[in-house]
């Protein structure tokens, strides 16, 4: 009789512990959100536990207290998910509710345009939802671009006015173009559209332009740079260059300017005209009519050259550590 009590003692001891393990839990019921009819055979799942709703779409789990995800599913419609937090000795009810899932189109699936430079296009996608729920949803532009391989001619556009076109410069909204011969600067769109000529009083005819992203400047063959507002068509002041300059860019990382002319090195110097460095052309025989100054190629800084190498007038020359 001792140990039949003692046997009865422990498995009550046992049970009474399983009871406190799991002092808490949730309930309720799972009904169509549109019908309200209860939904028998819901699958609930929360933390290990799988069970299926009754007639009634009653579930009911006991837990022990902790964090735990809560999800239920059924058929075609929605699912369910929810985190709960429970405490000792928190029993909380939570009744779900079951929707028919959104019905999210769209059409055109997707739509690309090539818009040419300087311009805007509009296209349509008409995003629907004739399902009974909502849905949130989001979007993306994706830009591909069509720009051919380096060194590739990228587009040409046939220029405005009389012969003697030098020089080219661009400042982010337009083409600038340089004519040694009458003085003017041609105004051109991004798209090569010609806009105006620019006149500078008391600037000559300019070989060759830089920008530094307020001013243009530009010599004519001496030693004098011009410094030019092209927004209010004037001249800004001069630079008293260390040798004559033809070709010139701007180095924006350094502050500085390249300049050259015919027979001559390439001459680093400031605004005030000081002389930084000097270099040779580089190849025997080169001629360079233009510079331009890169700082986004891989392994930049370059200094580009156009003009006469040997026989070949049009001849891209790539330069580098020059300062």
């Amino acid at each position: 009789m001792k140990k039949q009590k003692l046997l009865f003692v422990l498995i009550l001891s046992l049970f009474t512990f399983s009871l406190y393990s799991q002092e808490a839990g949730v309930e309720g019921y799972v009904t169509h959100g549109i019908s309200g009819t209860p939904l028998e055979g819901a699958m609930m799942l929360c933390g290990p536990i799988t069970i299926i709703t009754g007639v009634d779409g009653f579930y009911a789990f006991s837990l022990n207290p902790g964090n735990y995800t809560l999800s239920c599913f059924y058929d075609d419609l929605c699912p369910f998910d929810t985190t709960l937090s429970l405490s000792q000795g928190e029993f909380i009810t939570l009744n779900i509710q079951l929707f028919p899932c959104p019905e999210f189109l769209v059409n055109p699936m997707s739509v690309m345009q090539q818009v040419p430079m300087g311009e805007q296009l509009m296209d349509t996608l008409i995003l629907s939802n004739p399902g009974v729920s909502g849905v949130d949803w989001s979007a993306e532009l994706e830009i591909l671009s069509f720009q051919k391989e380096f060194l590739d001619a990228q587009f040409q556009y046939p220029l405005s006015g009389t012969p003697g076109s030098a020089g080219i410069e661009c400042d982010g909204e337009y083409f600038y173009v340089s004519n040694i011969s009458n003085g003017m600067i041609s105004k051109y769109g991004l798209d090569g559209t010609f806009i105006e000529t620019l006149a500078i009083a008391g600037v000559p005819g300019i070989y060759d332009l830089a920008y530094n992203g307020t001013y243009f400047y530009g010599g004519n063959g001496n030693t004098t740079v011009f410094e030019m507002d092209f927004n209010a068509q004037a001249l800004v002041s001069t630079i008293s260059a260390p040798q004559n300059v033809k070709a010139i860019a701007y180095n924006e990382n350094e502050d500085v300017f390249y300049g050259y002319s015919w027979g001559g090195d390439i001459v680093t110097f400031d605004h005030s005209g000081a002389l930084i460095a000097s270099s040779p052309v580089g190849l025997s025989g080169a001629v360079y009519s233009g510079f331009a100054y890169d700082n986004v190629s891989p392994g930049n800084p370059y200094l580009w050259g156009y003009g006469l190498v040997e026989t070949d007038p049009n001849t891209l020359v790539q330069i580098s550590s020059l300062i």
